[in-house]
């Protein structure tokens, strides 16, 4: 009971910040085509590794004697990642070599090892073939093995695909002009990357035709969900990097230049070419006039401009919204839905018990500043059945 003259109690809460769970969002998926061959003792074909840090590849016999001896640039790729997000999560699929980025995501075997990494938003695939005049023929067929884990309630915010450079003898040897507009596809979830860096690209025949799909993952993966690939500076930046005023590719002998994966420097590449590859969807890396260090020129994906979906944030930014709801609904499913006795419908106090629940999950990131605001609506003239779910 009260005293007479208390007026207003004001209650401590605990658990409205958001902080009471580590965030998931920088969980994700490398797969890497291997040959049968070359896979290190132990491991096998589709089958998930749950990686905290480059030595849990070594661990696993991918080491950089393993990448130089076998031509490959698996612990490369991963060492990229950790090195750019710190505290990442990667799921490592080890898969067959000579199968298209579309066809890998058909396998069974891959589907149940991604469905292992439950908790990966994206995915990036590296080691396969395809040169970036292919990749634009094979996107639509990615997003479509993305919409059928959607169907599952999978959601994968971005798939990340190697535009390579063909061989010499290759006919799909490509320049810069050769480029297909990806902005003419419809496939919202999937990017190309066509950035590549010079020192790592020199150092073996093998690098020289590919692009780099680690540096390309780990600057993701040290990102909110709402932040662009091309952020010259991140909010949450690794604590060695607290102080600086930027987050830049540019480390040591790693990224002082950039090429695309053809080989073509960028500094030989006009401004107005440079924009007209962005403007077609690919992604690389740049500089600015006058300023230090290399940075991703943006994060678009495989549809028109148009979209709301034409960036990898937009898309990571819905689907984190949509997986937070559908978590905070799931304990309402099949359970007694109150209805109006003269209408049928849904009364419209279960309505606001139901909004309520929504506006309380997605008031976390709006406190994150992960979105702007939001609007949550479940028409009221519904009468949900075993066979008519609650439109929300």
């Amino acid at each position: 009971m009260s005293n007479v003259f208390d007026g207003v109690n004001v209650n401590k809460l605990n658990g409205q910040l958001g902080e009471g769970n580590a965030s998931d969002d920088a969980v994700c998926i490398l797969i890497y085509a291997v040959a049968i061959a070359d896979l290190p003792a132990g491991v096998i074909h589709n089958t998930a590794y749950e990686l905290l840090q480059p030595q849990d590849a070594i661990d696993l016999g991918f080491t950089a004697a393993h990448d130089a001896n076998e031509h490959l640039y698996v612990l490369g790729a991963i060492a990229e990642t950790f090195q750019l997000a710190p505290d990442c999560v990667v799921w490592l699929i080890p898969v067959n070599t000579g199968a298209t980025p579309a066809a890998i995501l058909a396998l069974e075997g891959v589907k149940a090892a991604i469905r292992v990494a439950d908790k990966a938003k994206g995915i990036a695939i590296a080691g396969t073939a395809e040169t970036a005049l292919e990749l634009a023929t094979n996107v639509e067929l990615v997003q479509a093995q993305v919409n059928a884990f959607a169907e599952e309630h999978r959601r994968i915010d971005f798939v990340l695909l190697q535009g390579n450079q063909g061989n010499e003898d290759d006919e799909n040897e490509w320049v810069h002009g050769d480029l297909v507009d990806l902005r003419t596809k419809n496939a919202p979830n999937v990017s190309v990357c066509i950035g590549q860096d010079p020192f790592i690209s020199a150092q073996d025949d093998a690098y020289a035709v590919q692009a780099d799909i680690g540096s390309c993952l780990g600057m993701l993966m040290a990102r909110r969900v709402n932040e662009n690939l091309g952020s010259v500076d991140i909010i949450n930046k690794p604590s060695a990097y607290k102080a600086d005023p930027n987050y830049t590719l540019t480390r040591g002998n790693r990224w002082n230049a950039a090429q695309l994966s053809n080989g073509v420097k960028m500094e030989t590449i006009s401004p107005t070419t440079q924009t007209a590859i962005s403007n077609k969807g690919y992604i690389f890396v740049g500089s600015y006039a006058g300023y230090p260090g290399m940075y991703f020129n943006d994060s678009p994906t495989c549809v028109t401009a148009t979209s709301d979906y034409n960036r990898i944030e937009n898309n990571r930014t819905w689907n984190k919204a949509a997986r937070l709801l559908r978590l905070a609904l799931l304990p309402k499913v099949k359970g007694i839905v109150k209805k109006d006795p003269t209408t049928g419908y849904i009364r419209s106090t279960t309505i606001a018990q139901w909004i309520g629940i929504c506006n309380t999950a997605l008031n976390s990131m709006l406190i994150a500043d992960e979105i702007s605001g939001f609007t949550v609506n479940i028409p009221a003239k519904q009468i949900p059945s075993a066979t008519t779910p609650v439109v929300v």
